[in-house]
């Protein structure tokens, strides 16, 4: 129910919902994830991160719910505390490779070029040889060939 008073923009309601649902089952991971939307939609990423953690925790090989939480921590400037979120993430084997580009950004954004390159290597490692091409892979392959070309 709280997704749908989140669709309808009525945040009061949609929290009342997801509270009363976390409630009922405190590992109902679905009702903390959507408080974290919640909050996260104000802006107010101390909360969201509170909530993407509880959801994190009720389904931890479940990678997208650690890339919430360390999103959330970048938001708030909180690198470390991302990085570890990522890397936790990464442990689940992110399908997707949204946990590795994320972490390749941010180890990038912190120059820490060697670790960079080694999330994007692997992230474009694992990636389908048929799949198409991303955003997220040209920019891995531009960095990786300005990263070697500088070696």
């Amino acid at each position: 129910m709280g997704h749908e008073y989140l669709e309808m923009k009525n945040s009061n309601s949609a929290i009342e919902s997801y509270r009363t649902a976390v409630d009922i089952d405190p590992n109902d991971y679905r009702a903390w994830y959507g408080l974290g939307q919640t909050y996260e939609i104000h802006q107010m990423f101390n909360y969201a991160a509170h909530y993407y953690t509880n959801a994190a925790l009720a389904r931890p090989q479940d990678s997208r719910m650690w890339c919430a939480v360390g999103g959330c921590y970048e938001k708030m400037d909180k690198k470390l505390e991302a990085a570890k979120c990522y890397e936790r993430g990464e442990k689940s084997r992110d399908k997707e490779g949204i946990v590795l580009h994320r972490l390749a950004k941010l180890y990038l954004s912190s120059n820490e070029l060697d670790k960079a390159a080694k999330c994007f290597e692997e992230n474009l490692r694992r990636k389908d040889k048929d799949a198409v091409q991303s955003a997220e892979t040209v920019e891995a392959i531009m960095f990786l060939a300005k990263y070697y070309k500088a070696k």
